[in-house]
C-alpha cells in the first residue's frame, strides 16, 4: 500500500502544510529534527497525507494553531517518556496527532493508494484510520 493523497475533495489552499514540510526539512538540516533521515521522510509523506485535508477543513490559521499544539504536546510527551523531563522536537508525535485530529474531524476521509500487488496493481481508496495504522507502524521502524 503505497498513500498517495487524500481524496476528500479541493479543499483550499495547503500553504500551512506548505510551511510544516519547509519546517520539518530546516530541523532535519540544523539537527533538531530527533530522529534519521528514514523518519524525516515517514514525518513528510505523514505531513502531506494527513496535512492538507485537515487545514482544509479548519483553514490555514487555526490548522497551524493546532500544529504548534500537537507538536509542543508531542514534544512534551517524548521528553517525558525519555526520562529526562525536557522539551524534545518529535515531529513524528506531531504527525501522529494530526492523523488522529483528521479522523475525528473528517471520519470518513479516505486516501487514495497505489496497491503493489504483483498482477493486481491498481488505485484504491482506503479508509484514512487504516492508512494511519500503517503510517504509525512506518514510524515505529524509522525511529
Amino acid at each position: 500500500m503505497i498513500p498517495i493523497r487524500d481524496t476528500v475533495g479541493d479543499l483550499g489552499p495547503v500553504r500551512g502544510t506548505l510551511v510544516l514540510l519547509l519546517l520539518e526539512v530546516l530541523a532535519y538540516a540544523l539537527g533538531v529534527f530527533g530522529a534519521g533521515f528514514w523518519a524525516l521522510l515517514v514525518a513528510l509523506l505523514g505531513t502531506w497525507l494527513f496535512g492538507a485535508p485537515l487545514e482544509g477543513r479548519l483553514g490555514t490559521a487555526r490548522f497551524l494553531l493546532a500544529a504548534a499544539a500537537l507538536t509542543a504536546l508531542a514534544g512534551l510527551v517524548a521528553g517525558l517518556i525519555d526520562g529526562t523531563g525536557s522539551f524534545l522536537l518529535y515531529p513524528l508525535g506531531a504527525v501522529l496527532g494530526l492523523g488522529l485530529l483528521l479522523i475525528a474531524i473528517i471520519p470518513r476521509a479516505r486516501i487514495l493508494v497505489l496497491s503493489p500487488i504483483p498482477f493486481a496493481m491498481g488505485f484504491q481508496e482506503v479508509p484514512a484510520p487504516v492508512v494511519l495504522v500503517v503510517w504509525t507502524v512506518l514510524a515505529w521502524l524509522a525511529s
